[in-house]
């Protein structure tokens, strides 16, 4: 933004008009190395004059500089070395290029661009002080007499960062008095911290033209969009050698003249769609070769298929001629035969190098976009739909995780979350677990719409529907699985006839939605992904135009982002990391997506994007015949025109396992081969008639391509083996080396790419870790490749067999299908080396099979087929080492680590159990000076508040507090904080933590309100897990453990005398008491623990009580007391830490007290309360089952041989009542504390803290 000054005056804008009038516009004869030169000379001028800055001291430095100057400079020279290194990434021939010169400069050099010498002009005016207000009035005025180029208005900030060095340099070395530093180095800095965004646009006549758009679309487009408008304005003005605004005017009459007219009435139709030629027309130009996207397709497909088939040609001429000795003479019959194989990886070859050389000559261009960053308009509501299997109540948790987590990032209250379900296949219609499952996803998505709805408005909803009679598959099953989920909700969506119910949410939040987000169970939205896609869409140039019988002629019926590997899918193992960071030639590499959008603005729905509704479901009607499609993506996206968001990208989990992979390939090959149908002229319709063909040709090549990388597997593999067996040894050699390198060269090339990048250039440390991390897992991943080779041969050839028989022979099985969830939970459980050996056994077996048919064989064993022989047999054990987690181990010595982060973890809540308390109105101190003089500061910050939440939270999750314990100090801390005042919501920097009066001066801190807002909501989530997390676990048992260790440590640290190693033995006694019989109490069950906690209190600590106080002597040096009132202070601790675990079981649980233990009413209570197997209970279920389970028809008075006291109550009974009371309390207790927190995060005004120019905090 451009803070104008009150003082400013028409000064500036006068100066910019009398420059311009001396100015005759021309052509720029500056070169890109002249412009190397200045900056080099610029950059080695400085390092020499900060050299001897720093190596003179003050009196005696030889520059004229001053000492405040010279500080200056000293203290800011990290300013001049960013405004170097952005130069030198900025300045190229390119950019030159574009800048026009001028024809007349009376006082000026020749050859200088017409910008520089403006650039000179603004620096000199007034010696390196430039304001970014009197900077564009300057502009302004100069634009009255010349307009300037896009190109220029975006070179000014580089020219004033190179004239500012030029002449601070001179200033300098050229032996002035007093030459003022700080002006250049503010200017440096404002130049910086300016977005030139903003400038351009409030300069641009371009933009200005442009913003009348009779559509009313180009000022609610998104910058990247409207910047792309503008370099188009730039482009044509070039290419038709005319005025960039006459450019855009000519677009905007094209576009007045058509008004009303979505998508002709827009400017960007004559800019960047086929309206080009109309535009070029209307200037008096003849329209350029690849001009418009139609004639760009053209030429395109000429270059790309036209490559793809010489390049194959040509690799197939190379396999012929390495098979054949070099001469026609060794062509023979079965010479000829693993040349027929090599076709399809010499085609695979040829695509891959058509591919890489499409991204070389072609610029990529990302689809236009709408701004939704204000939230989405009501026309464009959109169903954030996930379709899945309601299988377990632990899926349906996972799920639900998931969708509040893709919520969280994409909070519009246009968007609607919503579960679309139903049940896994099965033999019945209805299974006695439907019900339970379905009942808890109902109450999860209850649960959500209760915590994140807002205004009335309930943003999830669970859509189910029941079993259909599959008669072909013989099961009861969801019709059509996915696809037919997504079918169901399209007709929910239009008003049509549905067997989707409203299981669980607002229907209403259904109505009128044009779009559906469609999204795989693990696929997780970045922030904001949700609205840019719905963006997207939105844009008039995106939108689906319908023809007849539904074929879109223009636009996109689905949308199709990016997919990347979660950076730690399945645990993060070697293989997700090699094999989901290296793209190669499969399925849905980013290569192929690239290639189809930007050579013929297409792409491959991959499942995952948004779709419009009626011309998805248009494009769709009649055309899928039932029980045909398993994999129906790239069906449904070359019928609706499926486009690619080239820029924007959705994260997946990865597959962590080689099985659970191959599997997922299975799938697919499958389904890709149920397309084979759908390569000819005619076709099956939905009531299964022959149909025309209406997917076109380059969707044909698509699916033709997907079929060519499935049989690559097996035609590698059988031509290397029948290489080996019909070849000459000489020929075996080179024919196994080409072969090698065609399973290798997609990662080859990326290989080769990062090796050119660090000889090109001299990169930092950190870039050159990454480009070497790069060639590593590139060079894993062909590694694997080829060790995998049977394995994925087998596993593809078995899957096209399966499927060509069932297309055309059976007609059965072809839904079968496993989610992936379920996939990789049964490879799981079976998850040994024996069990991957009997997956893998087509590597070993083929390197068997291999060795001993080349044994036999008369001509000799080819050399080059051992390793791959030899690495084939080992297939097993190179997936045994792929599986494993590739997080380095830090510490051989394994366990020891965890005890240390333990013992410095209970250390630190040591520090907040002294110090967070009643006196500092339980806030985080800011910290505690040990010497001279141990005094605490008793001030606090919102980061101090933070971590004092987040303390509490981590010392619950590890075990140091009890829950009870853990709700209490959250809500001490938390009432404590309501007595400080706040400023739009924040809290101020500093406080007083006695008083709760912020202290001078008052202000707010960015990083500290987002500190503290981390701090709220790690804590609301801790409450929240809190009401279902068990009361009790065994960490707990080794928060106790930690304590005891503590105190051992300060013992070895308090002294060498024998009273100390005494006391020392009593804790190691105690400590391994506590391991040996503690934990084993623990594991018997809660009435035995307790037993073992009673002891440990009443005997063990008493032992170890009495030991301390009858060994230890009279301490006089003052370093020994100082250390044993550490080890005072950690017994303390210990004790505390035990009575008070113990009191938390007795106070909730109080049949378990000694006096009722063995009463045959605590014994009942035991049954019922604490049944064998059910684990520990929660809050939440303690609270129903004392509600519930209050012991009416057990005689607890007669059992317990006791009577009842002067109340005229049991005991027993009236603590039961007690116990019910602290859970109901603590269960409020938590909702409340809840809120509060939740409302303090939303109450935090952000706003007037953002950046929107550099869109920074």
């Amino acid at each position: 933004m451009l803070l104008m000054s009150p003082f400013l005056t028409h000064a500036s804008r006068q100066d910019g008009h009398r420059l311009a009038a001396r100015h005759m516009p021309g052509h720029s004869s500056v070169k890109e190395r002249s412009i190397r030169r200045r900056l080099r000379r610029v950059d080695r001028g400085f390092a020499d004059f900060l050299r001897r800055c720093r190596e003179e001291a003050p009196s005696e430095s030889s520059t004229s500089l001053s000492a405040g100057g010279r500080d200056w400079l000293l203290e800011n020279d990290f300013i001049v070395a960013e405004a170097l290194q952005t130069l030198d990434g900025a300045i190229t021939s390119e950019f030159l290029r574009r800048l026009p010169g001028l024809k007349e400069r009376p006082d000026e050099s020749t050859g200088d661009p017409r910008i520089e010498i403006i650039a000179r002009d603004l620096v000199q005016r007034d010696r390196g002080r430039l304001d970014t207000d009197e900077v564009s009035l300057f502009i302004e005025g100069y634009q009255e007499v010349h307009p300037l180029r896009l190109a220029e208005l975006w070179a000014l900030p580089s020219f004033l960062k190179l004239i500012l060095l030029e002449e601070l340099l001179e200033g300098l070395t050229g032996g002035e008095t007093n030459f003022e530093v700080g002006p250049y180095i503010l200017s440096l800095r404002t130049l910086a911290a300016q977005d030139w965004r903003d400038v351009v646009e409030a300069l641009s006549g371009v933009e200005r033209i442009l913003r009348q758009d009779p559509a009313g679309v180009y000022s609610h487009m998104d910058f990247r969009t409207r910047d792309r408008y503008r370099n188009q304005v730039e482009r044509i003005s070039r290419k038709a050698d005319d005025d960039e605004e006459r450019v855009a005017r000519a677009a905007l009459e094209q576009a007045r003249s058509q008004a009303g007219r979505d998508r002709e009435g827009h400017v960007g139709y004559y800019l960047i769609d086929e309206g080009r030629a109309q535009l070029f027309e209307a200037l008096g130009s003849r329209v350029p070769v690849g001009g418009t996207p139609a004639r760009r397709r053209r030429w395109s497909g000429l270059f790309y298929f036209g490559g793809i088939g010489v390049l194959s040609i040509l690799l197939v001429a190379l396999f012929a001629w390495l098979a054949w000795g070099g001469t026609l003479a060794g062509l023979t019959a079965l010479s000829l035969i693993p040349v027929l194989l090599a076709v399809v990886p010499a085609i695979g070859v040829a695509v891959a190098l058509a591919n890489r050389l499409a991204g070389e000559f072609f610029v990529p261009h990302s689809l236009p976009r709408l701004d939704m960053r204000a939230g989405i308009p009501d026309e464009f509501r959109t169903v954030v739909s996930v379709p899945v299997l309601l299988a377990s109540r632990d899926d349906v948790r996972e799920l639900l995780q998931t969708l509040e987590s893709n919520h969280r990032a994409n909070p519009d209250s246009n968007l609607t979350f919503a579960l679309v379900s139903d049940f896994p296949d099965s033999d019945k219609e209805r299974t006695e677990e439907d019900d339970e499952v379905l009942a808890v996803a109902t109450r999860g998505v209850q649960n959500l719409n209760r915590r994140y709805a807002r205004g009335g408005r309930s943003p999830f909803l669970l859509l189910h529907r029941g079993r259909r009679w599959n008669r072909v598959e013989g099961r009861w099953m969801g019709w059509e699985r996915k696809r037919g989920k997504l079918v169901e909700l399209g007709q929910l969506l239009l008003g049509q006839p549905s067997s989707l119910w409203v299981a669980e949410g607002d229907a209403r939040r259904l109505e009128e939605t044009p779009f559906v987000l469609t999204l795989d169970s693990d696929t997780r939205l970045p922030q904001d992904a949700a609205a840019r896609l719905v963006g997207t869409l939105a844009h008039p140039l995106n939108r689906p135009e319908v023809g007849e019988g539904g074929r879109v002629l223009r636009g996109y019926s689905v949308l199709q982002p990016r997919l990347e590997p979660l950076p730690e899918s399945d645990g993060g193992t070697i293989f997700s990391r090699v094999y989901g960071g290296v793209q190669g030639l499969d399925l849905y590499s980013r290569a192929a997506f690239d290639v189809y959008q930007d050579l013929f603005d297409v792409g491959i729905f991959a499942g995952k994007g948004i779709f419009d509704v009626k011309a998805f479901e248009a494009s769709l009607a009649g055309r899928t015949p039932d029980n045909s499609i398993l994999s129906h993506d790239l069906f449904e996206g070359a019928h609706g025109r499926a486009g690619l968001v080239s820029d924007l990208t959705l994260l997946e989990e990865f597959p962590g396992h080689p099985l659970t992979h191959a599997r997922r390939a299975h799938r697919w090959i499958r389904g890709d081969w149920q397309l084979l149908p759908w390569l000819f002229p005619r076709v099956p319709g939905a009531d299964g008639t022959r149909v025309e063909n209406r997917i076109r040709p380059l969707g044909r090549w698509m699916i033709l391509d997907n079929l060519r990388r499935s049989l690559q597997p097996p035609a590698v593999l059988l031509s290397l083996v029948l290489g080996w067996v019909l070849l000459a040894p000489a020929q075996a050699a080179h024919w196994t080396l080409l072969l090698v390198s065609v399973v290798g060269l997609p990662f080859l090339i990326g290989t080769v790419d990062a090796a050119l990048r660090i000889v090109r250039t001299v990169p930092r440390r950190a870039d050159l870790e990454v480009e070497v991390r790069a060639l590593g897992r590139a060079l894993s991943r062909w590694g694997m490749e080829l060790a995998f080779l049977p394995f994925e041969a087998w596993n593809a050839g078995d899957a096209i067999v399966r499927t060509v028989y069932r297309v055309y022979v059976s007609r059965e099985r072809l839904l079968e299908w496993t989610s992936s969830a379920l996939t990789a939970r049964r490879v799981h459980r079976s998850d040994t080396f024996w069990a991957l050996c009997r997956s893998m056994w087509a590597g070993p077996a083929v390197s068997l099979a291999g060795a001993v048919g080349l044994l036999i064989l008369p001509a000799p064993i080819p050399v080059a087929a051992i390793p791959l022989l030899a690495l084939w047999f080992g297939s097993p054990f190179v997936g045994q080492i792929a599986r494993r987690s590739h997080r380095p181990i830090r510490d051989p010595r394994g366990v020891f680590p965890r005890r240390v982060a333990r013992s410095l973890a209970r250390r630190t809540w040591g520090y907040y159990e002294a110090f967070q308390g009643p006196e500092g109105n339980w806030m985080a101190p800011d910290h505690f000076q040990e010497s001279p003089g141990r005094e605490v500061a008793r001030r606090t910050s919102p980061t101090n508040l933070g971590m004092g939440l987040v303390a509490v939270v981590t010392a619950w999750d590890l075990g140091f507090v009890g829950t009870s314990r853990f709700i209490t100090r959250v809500r001490s801390s938390v009432d404590g904080m309501h007595r400080l005042p706040r400023y739009r919501g924040h809290f101020y920097n500093w406080y007083d933590t006695i008083s709760c009066q912020p202290l001078n001066p008052q202000y707010v801190s960015t990083v500290d309100s987002g500190n503290l807002a981390a701090g709220f909501l790690s804590t609301r989530e801790a409450l929240f897990d809190a009401r279902s997390r068990p009361l009790w676990t065994r960490d707990q048992v080794e928060g106790i453990l930690d304590t005891v260790r503590v105190v051992s440590e300060t013992l070895e640290a308090a002294s060498g005398s024998g009273t100390a190693r005494a006391l020392l033995n009593e804790a190691r006694d105690l400590e391994a008491w506590i391991e040996s019989r503690l934990f084993a109490a623990w594991e018997a069950g809660l009435p035995r623990f307790v037993h073992a906690m009673e002891e440990l209190r009443d005997q063990r600590m008493a032992l170890f009580d009495n030991a301390f106080l009858r060994l230890q002597g009279p301490v006089t040096d003052p370093e020994d007391v100082e250390r044993w009132d550490a080890v005072h202070a950690w017994v303390s601790h210990l004790r505390g830490d035990v009575e008070r675990a113990l009191d938390e079981l007795l106070v909730l649980l109080p049949w378990l007290r000694a006096e009722f233990r063995d009463s045959a009413a605590a014994k009942a209570l035991t049954a019922r309360i604490l049944p064998e197997g059910s684990g520990i209970p929660s809050l939440r279920r303690l609270s129903v089952v004392l509600s519930r389970e209050l012991p009416e028809e057990v005689e607890l008075t007669e059992d317990a041989g006791e009577s009842p006291d002067a109340e005229g109550s049991d005991p027993l009974e009236r603590g039961l009542e007690e116990a019910r009371d602290v859970v109901r309390f603590l269960l409020r207790d938590l909702s409340e504390l809840m809120s509060e927190l939740d409302a303090w995060y939303r109450e935090m005004d952000f706003t007037f803290l953002y950046d929107d120019q550099r869109e920074l905090f």
